[in-house]
This record gives structure tokens, C-alpha cells and sequence, in this order.
């Protein structure tokens, strides 16, 4: 369940060391320079994380910060300070809500939305399987329009034979 979060207007930066935003309220517990790994800091940067999420009606959870700017199929970044980098916002939500995804795994978004961090849209699979998801999908798409394609010359093609008629 999503926490309860301020209002975007009553967020303010902190100074360049950890790059990103938090409450009013954190702001001089934060300035006492805590450890990343503390359980308060982890809490404020999980508020952060979810004040950038957007609950769609078809269940996903949209990424609303920044992304990798390849639409469709741009994938949800946000900052991690523990490795001071960017990393993918769909792992770092699994990362805070399942768990740590095992080594050699990749989360496959079974809605097929890449801005979606869900985790119950997630799953840990190998990136051969995804691969083949993948292909599956895509190759099932291409199908069916070469079906419409087919279609609409068939109804072209009816409707020039009845106008001769």
C-alpha cells in the first residue's frame, strides 16, 4: 500500500551530497549527516520513491519521475545514494518492497507497461526467458496486423467487386 505523502509543493532539495528531495521534517535529521543504510534514511528515501508513482486504474503503478527517454518502451530512473548512480525505478521498487532480485535475474513486466513498478507486475526470470516472452509477444503482434492487413485488402477488394456489379 502506497504511504501517505506531502503535498510536491512542501518537498525542498537537500544540498549536492545526496540528490534528491525530502519532507520539510527530514531535512535537519538528514543534515545530521545520517548513514545510508539507517533504518530512518531508508524510510525517507522510500517516501521519496513512491511521491514519484501514479496508481493507474489498470492496476500498474506509473513511474512519474524521470525515464529513459526511448518512448514507447522508456524505462523509470531514479538516483540511488547508496551507489551515488542512476538505476532502474522498477528494480529499485522491488528492491524496497519484495526483496533483492537474485543474481542472473531480470524483472519481466507481465502488464507489458516498461513505466510500471508494481511489484505484483514483476517477476525475477532469466533474461533467455524474457527474451522469449518478448519475441513471443511481438511476433503474435506482427500476426495479427498481417491478419488485419489481409482483412481490410479482402473488404477493398468486396467492395470494388460490388460497386462493378
Amino acid at each position: 500500500m502506497l504511504p501517505a505523502l506531502p503535498s510536491a509543493a512542501t518537498w525542498q532539495p537537500i544540498r549536492h551530497t545526496l540528490h534528491y528531495f525530502v519532507p520539510p521534517s527530514k531535512v535537519l535529521a538528514l543534515k545530521k549527516r545520517w548513514k545510508l543504510d539507517s533504518p530512518d534514511f531508508v524510510e525517507c528515501y522510500r517516501e521519496w520513491v513512491f511521491a514519484h508513482i501514479a496508481k493507474m486504474p489498470s492496476g500498474c503503478w506509473q513511474w512519474t519521475g524521470q525515464n529513459t527517454g526511448l518512448w514507447p518502451g522508456a524505462y523509470g530512473q531514479c538516483y540511488v545514494p547508496t551507489v551515488r548512480k542512476l538505476r532502474l525505478a522498477h528494480r529499485v521498487v522491488y528492491n524496497l518492497e519484495v526483496g533483492v532480485i537474485p543474481d542472473g535475474l531480470v524483472l519481466h513486466h507481465h502488464c507489458r507497461n516498461t513505466l510500471c513498478v508494481n511489484p505484483a507486475h514483476l517477476e525475477p526470470i532469466t533474461q533467455q526467458e524474457n527474451m522469449r516472452l518478448y519475441g513471443v509477444h511481438y511476433r503474435r503482434k506482427r500476426l495479427q496486423a498481417e491478419i488485419d492487413a489481409m482483412a481490410d485488402e479482402a473488404l477493398v477488394e468486396f467492395a470494388a467487386r460490388d460497386r462493378l456489379a
